[in-house]
């Protein structure tokens, strides 16, 4: 893994490592062993700066430098034949291998400091050239107690390396995380900090849960986007509605305001229509009460048709009695013509003695014409005062034809009348109860009105109400639309 720490570590060691062979070249200035101090210190020198430049983040790279400063610190003791002081540079060297914050690395550097004390103190106990202690200081307790001292100063060093490579890991991962996060402008990357694609750490548990949040929070948001505009939708039909709402109220407060005028005009029409009806309950009985006279007069008036019919029947017969008698009449007038001619043939017959006769005779026969003609104008008259007679019977006849019709359709009249009546007092009961209903009906039609105009000053209310949630709901959606706008910025 490509640590920053560890590419620092390597700037700090390449320097120190050059320092180390200064040291070297200083050292070897004073006990005069330039040749091992240059040749082993430039090939001690070499390898590690070649592994640094060539493989920074490799492992050997790390260790090759553990054992390399340790070469260089058994290098200067072995240049001073093992001086006490220069034994701190090993522990020095330790300290500044935890800039690696590698336990592995420490352990390889105690590991060489071991071997190279042992073989070294094996060797020097030989007399073979090479230094461990000082002269004088050559003793396994001092062996000892300089292992004691590098065991428990590497101990301590890599629990600290350890603790300090998770802390580091950690923190590294947490800026790289930020780093990636904020890679691009104007939006937060957690696509790495997906369920399966991150590591089993602390913050990136955390960033996996933050995603999960955004995630979930992003869908809230776009259906809490789409319920805001549903709901907006919905407002708007609403809105509509009142809008019908209030129109179709005012419309029908002002027809139940006509209403209520026209039920105020039909309770005072069926008012006087009630007492119209009165009035004519009241005439109408007395027309039925004069049609009832009417019928009885013309039953008296038939009755006494009939006795005219009668007694013009007997005047006709009377008349056709007297036409008999006049009859009679005539034929002794003709027959007392008849004899009054032969009185007077006779009398001429007699000359002179029946002058006298003649002259009554010819009186008679006078007398009987004029009896016949007034016979005559008698008969005349009797025939014309029977024919009228009978024309009388006839007409007679027919008006009490027309009498009988009178009084049937008198008879008819009444009981019509007196179905009219009836009828007339059922609607005059009719109107007063319509009067009565239409007087309850004018009031209901206030308290109806009243109530409308209520109900419309609710539903203005309600419209100014619906128009502020509208209003709201748009602030609301606005609100949203940034909110998913801000949202948008994390990459998932």
């Amino acid at each position: 893994m490509n640590y920053p720490w560890i590419d620092k570590a390597n700037k700090i060691f390449s320097v120190v490592l050059i320092g180390q062979f200064l040291i070297t070249l200083v050292v070897a200035f004073f006990t005069q062993t330039w040749l091992e101090g240059f040749l082993i210190g430039l090939f001690i020198l070499g390898l590690p700066l070649f592994l640094i430049n060539t493989a920074p983040f490799a492992k050997v790279t790390r260790h090759a430098v553990a054992i390399a400063v340790q070469l260089f610190a058994a290098l200067h003791i072995q240049q001073t034949m093992g001086l006490t002081e220069l034994h701190f540079e090993i522990f020095v060297m330790l300290a500044f291998l935890s800039c690696y914050r590698d336990w592995q690395v420490i352990l390889t550097s105690v590991l060489f400091v071991a071997v190279h004390h042992v073989v070294f103190y094996i060797v020097q106990m030989q007399s073979a050239g090479l230094y461990i202690f000082e002269d004088g200081h050559l003793h396994f307790y001092v062996l000892v107690i300089h292992a004691l001292f590098a065991v428990t100063e590497g101990a301590v060093l890599m629990y600290v390396a350890k603790h300090s490579h998770r802390e580091s890991v950690i923190g590294h991962n947490l800026s790289s995380s930020v780093n990636e996060i904020l890679s691009k402008d104007g939006s937060f990357n957690l696509s790495a900090f997906s369920d399966e694609q991150h590591d089993e750490n602390d913050f990136n548990k955390l960033m996996a849960s933050f995603t999960r949040f955004i995630k979930q929070t992003k869908q809230v948001s776009i259906n809490v986007l789409e319920r805001s505009e549903m709901v907006s939708t919905l407002s708007d039909e609403v809105e509509n509605a009142i809008d019908e709402n209030v129109s179709q109220i005012n419309l029908i407060a002002t027809a139940t305001e006509q209403m209520t005028v026209a039920n105020g005009n039909v309770a005072n029409q069926a008012g006087e229509a009630n007492e119209s009806a009165s009035d004519a309950f009241t005439r109408t009985d007395k027309t039925k009460q004069i049609i009832d006279n009417s019928t009885s007069n013309i039953e008296n008036l038939k009755g006494d048709l009939s006795a005219t019919s009668q007694t013009i029947g007997e005047l006709a017969s009377k008349c056709n009695q007297i036409e008999e008698v006049m009859n009679a009449i005539k034929s002794i007038s003709d027959q007392t013509n008849l004899l009054a001619l032969n009185a007077a043939i006779e009398s001429a017959r007699a000359g002179e003695h029946g002058r006298g006769f003649a002259v009554v005779a010819d009186e008679v026969r006078q007398l009987a014409m004029k009896t016949r003609q007034n016979a005559e104008q008698i008969s005349e008259i009797t025939a014309a005062l029977t024919n009228e007679a009978s024309s009388s019977v006839e007409q007679m006849d027919k008006c009490l034809v027309r009498a009988e019709d009178t009084v049937v359709q008198a008879k008819e009249a009444s009981e019509m009348m007196m179905g009219v009546v009836e009828n007339i007092e059922s609607m005059v009961n009719n109107m007063a109860s319509v009067a009565a209903a239409a007087s309850e009906q004018a009031t209901v039609s206030v308290s109806i009105s009243e109530s409308t105009q209520t109900l419309s000053q609710n539903s203005e209310n309600l419209k100014v109400n619906s128009n502020e949630s509208s209003l709201r709901f748009q602030e609301m959606k606005n609100d949203i639309e940034n909110l998913n706008s801000e949202l948008a910025r994390f990459e998932l």
